[in-house]
């Protein structure tokens, strides 16, 4: 009568270990998603006569993670969020490890501006554009008004 335990046993020890292992394989495959050495697609763009060089966040999953995955970026850079539709999303500041300013973007014109956005907040105060907007741009805090940024410039997406 040991036997059937016996064997009972080992099929609970490998569905454990299957499972140890899938838990492993997808908080591994999380942890990459979020990685900036992950294989982000990027761009430029151009904005009052200044180059970005952009991460680009198409899908929901990019966009949730954004630039809360980088310790910080150079002044040069930056992350273009493009969205499918016109849309007033909010963005949140969770997780993130350096401050930005947000660049609401509508067609190819800045429509809206939010600056000096602190990092290392957990609370999930959102910030949203005042009209609808298609695409958003984060950047280092202060670049907009280092740049003289301002709404109504136009945007060139390379």
């Amino acid at each position: 009568m040991s036997r059937p335990t016996s064997s009972k046993s080992r099929v609970i020890i490998l569905f454990l270990a299957f499972c140890a292992l899938a838990v492993f394989y997808f908080y591994n495959s999380a942890k990459e998603a979020k990685s900036p050495n992950s294989q982000w697609e990027r761009g430029e763009v151009v904005l009052v006569g200044k180059t970005l060089n952009v991460y680009l966040a198409r899908t929901p999953l990019e966009r949730e993670v954004g630039l809360s995955a980088f310790q910080g970026i150079a002044d040069n850079q930056g992350m273009l969020f493009i969205f499918d539709l016109p849309e007033k999303p909010g963005f949140w500041m969770k997780d993130m490890k350096f401050p930005i300013d947000i660049i609401w973007i509508n067609g190819n014109q800045v429509v809206d501006l939010t600056k000096n956005l602190p990092a290392g907040s957990n609370e999930l105060t959102k910030y949203y554009p005042n009209v609808e907007i298609d695409r958003v741009i984060e950047v280092n805090a202060g670049w907009s008004k280092k740049n003289n940024l301002k709404v109504g410039d136009s945007i060139e997406i390379k």
